[in-house]
């Protein structure tokens, strides 16, 4: 096994709410509000490597909702389903209304890397250097992996060169 498949399998198995960074606690905290009608879908939206599918995790672990890797995996019978990987435009955003609706789904919150183009709510997740700070401070504490001086603002490339990848 890799290095770097090592290093997330071992976030995944520790994390907690608490290692939410500051800029993912202050979406995680204002989304709360959103939580169910009128709003059928939630939209977090950031760069590639900027904390969304950890922050579905967390979500997904405080029973917000129910984590989903992509629409293909969404199950029936959901409460409010953490869609990860989806698209951001109009058609699809608005096609997905009737797929949630067809499976017997309350509420969506897709995470994508551009931002919805339709009328729901959103949220954009921008890493900073504080995130970054508080990121370096977790890896040691929790998994006591040091980090390198380096400032990356990709938390997937930042696990790579931890790893030596």
């Amino acid at each position: 096994m890799s290095v770097y498949i090592d290093i997330l399998n071992q976030i995944k198995e520790k994390y907690t709410y608490d290692w939410l960074m500051p800029s993912q606690s202050i979406i995680y905290d204002a989304i709360e509000d959103f939580i169910g009608p009128p709003h059928k879908i939630i939209n977090i939206y950031g760069k590639e490597g900027s904390g969304k599918t950890f922050l579905g995790w967390v979500l997904n672990k405080r029973g917000i909702g129910k984590y989903f890797s992509s629409l293909e995996a969404l199950a029936d019978n959901v409460e409010i389903a953490i869609i990860d990987n989806t698209l951001y435009d109009r058609d699809y955003v608005r096609g997905l209304r009737n797929t949630l609706w067809s499976k017997h789904v309350r509420q969506a919150i897709i995470l994508t890397r551009y931002r919805a183009e339709d009328s729901i709510p959103t949220f954009l997740l921008e890493l900073n250097e504080d995130d970054i700070q508080f990121f370096k401070g977790n890896l040691f504490r929790f998994l006591n992996l040091r980090s390198p001086e380096e400032t990356i603002f990709n938390l997937w490339k930042y696990i790579h060169l931890i790893a030596g990848a």
